[in-house]
């Protein structure tokens, strides 16, 4: 029950052994305050934060942290005793994290939007406080695969992204023996008027948002996305 290093040295017990047990237990408290914090901050939607307000982050830090923790305190056992108890403790709270985490996964499928591409700027605001992001994702079962564009402030660290759409739409891929199609949203498809009205192609709607919040006003929703791209099927 000894953890070894290089050179033949124990780990366990030792002050390499203490140092690592307090890195480790680092990293689960460092996850858990930016979880915590993201999911407080989760209205202002901001984007670095974005990635950890979802159910899907949470399921891998209760997946992970038991055995992070677990390996701390073996590290830290003094003991064989108290290292059997740490070990044996451990792979019976990873079993029950990894049940627990994958029916996070499970309801996070359910209820957040998964992206499967993206999110890419398409456009800029005339002084180049807000851009649009296109963002691909995918639909639940049947329903196949669309496209949301949202607006983004400029802010570095401080950006954050609407909560509604300007535009939604479906990409609708088809596929033929010869020819695979789908339909994206494009720069010529959405462009800025200025710095608060967006312009979308192919209808006759202004949408708005507002400079300090990014509520959208007049979102639009289109069933299929406006421009069409095509490729020639793999191995066609």
């Amino acid at each position: 029950m000894n953890a070894v290093v290089p050179g033949g040295h124990r780990l366990r017990g030792t002050m390499a052994g203490r140092h690592t047990a307090v890195v480790l237990v680092g990293v689960v408290a460092v996850a858990v305050a930016a979880i915590a914090v993201a999911a407080l901050l989760d209205r202002q939607r901001y984007v670095l934060l974005l990635p950890m307000a979802t159910w899907r982050a949470r399921a891998v830090l209760v997946a992970a942290a038991p055995g992070l923790l677990g390996l701390a305190w073996w590290l830290l056992a003094r003991t064989r005793r108290a290292a059997m108890a740490a070990a044996v403790t451990t792979v019976l709270a990873q079993a029950v994290a990894c049940f627990g985490g994958y029916w996070l996964l499970a309801w996070s499928a359910l209820i957040e939007e998964i992206p499967s591409e993206g999110p890419e700027t398409i456009a800029v605001s005339p002084a180049g406080d807000f851009e649009l992001v296109r963002t691909v994702y995918r639909g639940g079962l049947g329903e196949g695969s669309y496209e949301v564009v949202r607006v983004r402030s400029r802010d570095a660290v401080a950006s954050r992204e609407s909560a509604a759409a300007v535009v939604r739409c479906r990409t609708s891929y088809y596929e033929t023996p010869d020819l695979v199609t789908w339909h994206v949203v494009t720069a010529r498809d959405v462009a800025f008027v200025d710095e608060t009205t967006v312009d979308v192609s192919h209808t006759d709607q202004l949408v708005r948002f507002d400079p300090d919040t990014l509520r959208v006003d007049g979102a639009v929703q289109l069933p299929v996305c406006p421009t069409e791209r095509r490729r020639p099927t793999a191995g066609g």
